[in-house]
């Protein structure tokens, strides 16, 4: 019983959370803002860095989905950075995963679609030679086993891509979209 009652409320061991308001308060901490970005790229607006990237993705599968995340990055040298400066540079390598996952789920929409289109191709095809070779043999039997596995697996990663592909996306996205409350960048002393 102890221990049912430690998992319904094992976030509290990891994560300081208001549960009146429902915000789960999430801190890292960083020497100096360089270090959230990929240090190989050089573009105008910095990149976030796979592992940071990662970290937040990995914050909202930890954190519970009824609670709202209030994100802090600490830095023991801000490097000149403003909280300002950072809180924009984030805002726009959010709106670039939008941007790149939405035309990701474009393409691979294309391609579920044109795997349904050529599922049915492939069923109409059997309906249609079956009603043309009725006589039984090894040839007809081995023709709609083959076919059978064709249209079955055309089928099968269609629904993959449309229904779970799509719905994680959609999920990730929303999360970047509606869980934070708050998101700041500040040195390591300040409150």
């Amino acid at each position: 019983m102890r221990l049912l009652e430690e998992y319904k409320s094992i976030e509290n061991d990891f994560f300081e959370i208001d549960h009146e308001n429902k915000i789960a308060k999430v801190e890292i901490d960083y020497d100096k803002p360089s270090d959230i970005y990929d240090k190989n790229c050089l573009t105008k607006t910095p990149l976030f860095s796979d592992d940071f990237d990662e970290w937040v993705k990995t914050v909202f599968d930890l954190v519970p989905n009824k609670y709202k995340i209030d994100l802090t990055v600490r830095f023991s040298d801000m490097e000149n950075e403003t909280e300002e400066s950072l809180k924009r540079s984030f805002e726009k390598n959010i709106m670039l995963q939008f941007k790149s996952v939405r035309e990701e789920k474009r393409s691979r929409d294309f391609l579920a679609y044109g795997l349904l289109v050529f599922g049915a191709v492939f069923f109409v095809a059997m309906m249609l030679v079956g009603r043309l070779w009725a006589e039984e043999s090894i040839g007809h039997d081995i023709f709609f086993y083959i076919f059978d596995i064709f249209t079955t697996v055309l089928f099968w990663e269609a629904a993959g891509i449309l229904l779970v592909q799509n719905r994680e996306w959609n999920k990730r996205m929303r999360d970047y979209g509606t869980r934070f409350t708050s998101v700041r960048f500040l040195p390591k002393n300040a409150k």
